[in-house]
């Protein structure tokens, strides 16, 4: 976030950027934000991870035929259904920021090409 000094970002996202940003929020470089499409997508892959185990647990089973390891068991699975549900809903927002930060390279790249555009056609004037 920007703070009163002009600076952006901040140790979290790997470093800062100096200079004013036109109005708030945050300023990243097609650098940070690679490393930051990385980090999303590791951590959906530690969610995916966890959905395998997960289902497991989903899936137990009671240790014999008496009345309480069927209560049990049962009670196991909720959770673990709960569990994988959570991880997949956890999977699915970390690749949407990935893709969402993905988007903002594009855009990023896009408006460094049109910058460079309009220069080269002004041959350097402003």
């Amino acid at each position: 976030m920007l703070d009163d000094s002009g600076i952006a970002g901040g140790a979290a996202f790997g470093g800062v950027i100096r200079g004013k940003v036109n109005g708030p929020g945050y300023a990243f470089t097609e650098e940070q934000l690679q490393a930051l499409v990385t980090k999303w997508e590791d951590l959906a892959d530690t969610f995916l991870d966890g959905q395998r185990d997960a289902r497991r647990i989903a899936e137990a089973e009671g240790p014999g035929a008496e009345y309480a390891s069927g209560d049990n068991a049962q009670l196991v699975r909720a959770s673990g259904q709960a569990l994988w549900d959570t991880l997949v809903a956890r999977e699915k927002f970390c690749r949407n920021e990935a893709e969402k930060t993905r988007a903002a390279m594009g855009k990023y790249a896009n408006a460094e090409d049109d910058a460079t555009a309009d220069v080269t056609t002004q041959e350097g004037k402003f």
